[in-house]
This record gives C-alpha cells, sequence and structure tokens, in this order.
C-alpha cells in the first residue's frame, strides 16, 4: 500500500509540475502576455491534456486496489492539485500531498515576494 501511496505522489507531484511549466513557470500575476507566448502556453496544454488522462486512468487502477478514496481538489491560493487518500469508512485522512503546512509555507513565501516587489518598485 505504501509503494501504491508514492506512485500517487508522484503522479501527482508530476501533475502540478505540468500545470506549473504550461503556466509559463510563474504566476504571471499581471504580466504582459504577447500572442506567441499565448499560443505556445495553449498548444502546451492540449499536449498535456492527453498526459493529464493517462495519469488519472493510472491513479483509478492504484485506487481500486488501495480499497480507498481519493480526493482531489485545487487550492486557489497556490494553483496546486491537493490529493487527499482517504480511508472509506471513518473518512480519516491517510495522506495529503502536497501537505497543509506545504501549502502555507507557499503561500506565506509568495506574499513576502509581492512585499519585496512592491517595495522595489
Amino acid at each position: 500500500m505504501e509503494k501504491d501511496i508514492k506512485n500517487i505522489v508522484s503522479m501527482t507531484g508530476y501533475i502540478n509540475y505540468e500545470m506549473w511549466k504550461t503556466s509559463g513557470g510563474t504566476s504571471n500575476k499581471g504580466a504582459a502576455n504577447t500572442e506567441r507566448k499565448v499560443w505556445i502556453r495553449e498548444e502546451a496544454r492540449k499536449s498535456e491534456d492527453k498526459t493529464v488522462e493517462k495519469i488519472v486512468a493510472q491513479l483509478k487502477k492504484a485506487i481500486e486496489r488501495l480499497n480507498v478514496e481519493l480526493k482531489l481538489e485545487v487550492d486557489r491560493d497556490s494553483n496546486t492539485v491537493v490529493v487527499k487518500v482517504v480511508e472509506p469508512e471513518t473518512k480519516k485522512i491517510i495522506r495529503q500531498i502536497p501537505e497543509e503546512e506545504l501549502l502555507e509555507i507557499r503561500k506565506r513565501m509568495e506574499e513576502l515576494i509581492g512585499v519585496l516587489y512592491d517595495r522595489e518598485s
């Protein structure tokens, strides 16, 4: 079971990386996009959709073997896919990827970057 959970962690990391990569590697808040950048992102998303679909199919197979529930959410602050592995009977969260503490650290770092950026402007 631990091996399957590690596979789920790995696949979730990949999905989050691909989301980050197709967004240009940054949050792009306030950045002006050229038509070329927009077109490149759209083409990248099309090809990544197929990859994500394959990963989701693999995740479904792994979940069926584990007898657990998998809840997928998007953290709005960081635009990150959050996966919760839940025991079906007790609804207890077995594992969350990324962990809540990591999401909070990311949020604080983005706030700090915003403050530093505002000071330099």
